[in-house]
């Protein structure tokens, strides 16, 4: 993976797979946060990248990416592209919040 040492990529792989058990079993990203030194928003970011890589968040990444590339290729407004963005999200089991209306964090 460009722009991180794999040992960091390997530690990380471990942690974030945990984030996603942890919040599954009830925990909130707030606690899953303090306990990682991350933020809240943070954690949501990884459980949601993790959710659309079947686990694996570098997986989950670029299939946003990929994605979201793919979306700006159509002729269609910006509306339109953000409706299939977020609905692609949904289907990935993605929790996608109304104030965030770009879904720009999960790309």
């Amino acid at each position: 993976m460009q722009g991180i040492e794999e040992k960091v990529r390997e530690e990380k792989s471990t942690q974030y797979p945990l984030m996603v058990m942890l919040s599954e079993k009830g925990m909130t990203y707030e606690e899953i946060g303090r306990q990682f030194n991350v933020t809240k928003q943070r954690v949501h970011q990884i459980i949601c990248c993790c959710r659309i890589g079947n686990g694996d968040y570098y997986e989950g990444r670029k299939l946003a990416r990929e994605f979201r590339t793919y979306l700006n290729s159509l002729t269609k407004s910006e509306t339109e592209k953000q409706k299939l963005f977020k609905d692609w999200l949904q289907d990935k089991g993605v929790k996608v919040s109304e104030n965030n209306k770009n879904y720009s964090t999960y790309a």
